[in-house]
């Protein structure tokens, strides 16, 4: 009797390895950071691009991830003035600039890809007494699991 249990035993170890070895393949990690598409279309801000004083800037672009977007922190500080010659604003730059705000994008974390259309970035219109010149975009994005990547784009504020 005891041969016959330590047989069973065995047979039951040897078909419990087996359906392990048999069942379906863990996906491997996400160590990808999240990718930010921004599209050359009319309403969107890429490098070098003239926005007018008194208008929006507006955004629409697309966030990749494969385990899905968790949040984007998108910033804006002033650079400089433009190389070209050009009349300033009456001294300070925009408003979020000046008060260091942050538009934060959260998501629902789907994978693969989510796109964000916003009128206008920060909630407001670019002032029409701020400084002209380079501003530079920054956007701090993460993934649900936790991986980082950020971008920066140029942009101009003009008259």
């Amino acid at each position: 009797m005891k041969n016959y249990t330590n047989l069973l035993l065995l047979f039951a170890l040897v078909l419990s390895i087996s359906f392990t070895g048999c069942g379906k393949d863990d996906e491997k990690p996400d160590t990808d950071a999240p990718i930010l598409d921004l599209s050359k279309e009319e309403n969107n801000p890429f490098e070098n691009r003239t926005y007018t004083k008194g208008g929006p800037l507006p955004l629409n672009a697309t966030f990749k991830d494969e385990s899905g977007m968790k949040s984007c922190a998108v910033s804006i500080v002033y650079n400089d003035a433009t190389p070209k010659t050009q009349l300033k604003g009456i001294g300070s730059p925009w408003t979020p600039v000046e008060n260091g705000d942050i538009d934060n994008l959260s998501f629902e974390g789907k994978k693969g890809e989510e796109t964000v259309t916003k009128e206008q970035l920060f909630g407001q219109n670019i002032e029409a007494s701020c400084l002209s010149g380079i501003y530079t975009i920054t956007f701090d994005m993460e993934d649900k699991v936790g991986n980082k990547s950020q971008k920066k784009v140029n942009i101009v504020i003009g008259n």
